[in-house]
């Protein structure tokens, strides 16, 4: 899904801009049941996200279906807000999700990435 935005005042150029999106169904600890299949990998507290949207400027969004950080199933997590969850950027189509602490197998989580 994609959409265009009209981009002014930005370095390297203006004018219509493509934006999209991608929506990952993350099952901790579990790539073969993760989607979109082959974009999900994990290590320890961490998981990469393939997104291929080919941009460093990405909007995350996570929804803490599995109750990880305690406030509740389906409540949306403050993503770099605190150190209990960042993203990192590896390339302009992968990004790194780190948790201070690991979720435990199986704990589910929906990730939108805009950019």
């Amino acid at each position: 899904m994609g959409a265009d935005i009209t981009v002014s005042g930005v370095s390297g150029g203006g004018g219509i801009q493509s934006v999209s999106k991608i929506e990952f169904y993350v099952k901790w600890d579990d790539a073969s049941n993760s989607t979109p299949a082959g974009k999900v990998s994990f290590s320890g507290a961490t998981c990469e996200l393939k997104h291929d949207l080919t941009t460093p400027y990405v909007v995350a969004s996570i929804l803490d279906v599995g109750n990880h950080f305690s406030s509740g199933a389906n409540v949306y997590a403050d993503v770099n807000y605190t150190q209990d969850s960042y993203f990192t950027w590896l390339n302009d189509n992968e990004m790194k999700l780190t948790f201070a602490d690991e979720p435990a197998a199986d704990k589910i989580f929906k990730i939108t990435l805009i950019g």
